[in-house]
Formats: C-alpha cells, structure tokens, sequence
C-alpha cells in the first residue's frame, strides 16, 4: 500500500534525524521521485530543482556539516514544527529550526508513493560564516508584490470576475483546499467561484493584514 504524504514526511525527518552514515541520507534521498520537481533554496540561488540536483545539494550539504563535526542528529532533534496539516498526497508543514533558521515552510505532494512535488524555503536568522551559513534574505520583486496585493484585493471585495484573471491562462493551483490540482483557465474559474461561494461575507483573514507595514 502505497505511503501518505503524511507517512513520508514522517519517515524523512526519521531519516533526517539518524543522518550519521552516508546510508542513512540514502534513506532519506529515497523519499524522492526521479520525477522530482523541487522549488527551493538550498543552496541560495537554485530556484527550481530535479532529482539529481536537490540530492547532489543535500549530499554536498551533509558532508560539509560532517567535515565541520556538526552533530547533524542533535540539530533536527531541535526542530520545532509550528503547523502541520495533511491530507491523502499533500502536506504542508512550517517549522522553526534554531539557530539555522527561525522559519521554513515545505510542501509535498505524493505520487507511487514518492515525493514528485516539492516546496522548501528557509529564513536564516543569522549569517553564521564560521559554519559557512549565510542568511537567506526575501528578495522584493515589485511586480510580484503587486500581483498579491492585486488578488487579496479581489478576494476582499469577493470580485468573481476579476479574480481569475489573476491566474495566467497555463496556471496550475495546487492547494489542501482540494484533492485535485487545478489546471486552465475553466478549471481555475470553477476553483475560484467555489472559493467565494464557501468564503463568509467578510473575508476575515485578510482584515488581520489591512494596515499593517509591508
């Protein structure tokens, strides 16, 4: 019977966690599909990763923790897991992993009971260069800013029209709100016709953030 995404992520933060032999990061590594397709920053640049290259950057990054004799075990031990939530192939998890990073958020989707699907991003709180760590800022992109606003605007104002229009006609919407990814333009509009239709008058979440500093 083939794992959850909840059975997997399990089972990778076990493995993670026992990372003292090369074996032991084999049996995290196995969690991947050679299908992967891996949206992170790892390594501080690479945006968008196959199978080879996340497993080439998780093997370079355990060997340099080793040759500095950092206790790799000891270190996910401390990871505190902030918000978990899971259903069937699909889970998101934020966590907090002091003092590498004050926050990292991940997402996995399962296929043939393999992670196919991955998001990772981690802040770190501090530049640590005598361990080689080097603090991940947010990048600002003005346009992209703008797009939220834009969307959180029209969910705001439950804008039926407007708010598909924010989807490019190629999108694909993968979320917990549904079992199924949503692709093009018809598929999208039926998602965010839904999305109004269950929402509440007022759209409370998104009041929390009026005002507040960018």
């Amino acid at each position: 019977m083939s794992r959850t995404a909840e059975e997997l992520m399990t089972h990778h933060i076990e493995s993670m966690m026992k990372m003292k032999e090369n074996s032991n990061l084999d049996e995290a590594l196995a969690d991947y599909s050679e299908d992967l397709v891996a949206i992170t920053r790892l390594d501080g640049r690479t945006r968008t990763m196959g199978y080879d290259t996340l497993t080439d950057t998780m093997r370079n990054a355990f060997t340099f923790a080793t040759k500095l004799g950092m206790d790799v075990e000891s270190a996910v031990e401390k990871l505190d897991i902030l918000f978990r939530q899971s259903k069937g192939g699909y889970i998101t998890l934020l966590a907090s992993l002091k003092p590498f990073s004050s926050f990292a958020s991940f997402t996995y989707m399962i296929e043939n009971d393999k992670a196919i699907y991955v998001t990772g991003y981690a802040k770190t709180a501090l530049s640590m260069p005598s361990l080689g760590v080097k603090a991940h800022p947010f990048p600002e992109n003005p346009e992209t800013l703008a797009t939220v606003e834009k969307h959180l605007s029209n969910l705001r104002k439950h804008d039926a029209h407007a708010l598909p229009q924010d989807y490019a006609d190629d999108a694909i919407i993968l979320t917990n709100l549904s079992e199924r990814p949503y692709h093009g333009t018809a598929a999208i509009e039926y998602y965010c016709s839904n999305l109004l239709e269950k929402a509440s008058v007022e759209i409370g979440v998104f009041k929390v953030f009026e005002g507040l500093p960018s």
